[in-house]
């Protein structure tokens, strides 16, 4: 068996590491991947999703961050607030007691009241 040079395998390396290099630089170009944002919207309008989906109330005693922004009117903001005033007061003993979160007013609760439970 002859030996290569060392030469030769540093540059069959390199050879080697151009393709790969073009291949993912291919894919990535065919399939982007881009940044998810999540939209705060009120997500049963989805129109692939059927509303039946959504037809269970978020309990807002249990409701992460994400799960209430699902409600309409309620973005990251609110979400936290509602997350450190059931923190700080302990869990929600009304639907109504909601409004006690600053920036929930009658407007928002109006919206959302109907999606929205304790138990």
């Amino acid at each position: 068996m002859i030996k290569k040079p060392f030469k030769d395998k540093i540059l069959e390396n390199l050879a080697v590491i151009g393709i790969f290099l073009i291949v993912v630089f291919t894919f990535f170009k065919t399939y982007p991947i881009y940044q998810v944002r999540y939209v705060n919207y009120e997500i049963s309008s989805v129109p692939f999703l059927p509303n039946a989906y959504f037809s269970e109330k978020i309990n807002i005693n249990t409701a992460d961050v994400l799960q209430l922004q699902v409600l309409s009117g309620i973005g990251e903001k609110k979400a936290q607030d509602i997350i450190l005033y059931r923190e700080t007061h302990g869990a929600f003993k009304t639907v109504e007691e909601i409004q006690n979160v600053k920036g929930i007013g009658a407007k928002t609760f109006k919206e959302i009241k109907n999606k929205i439970c304790i138990a």
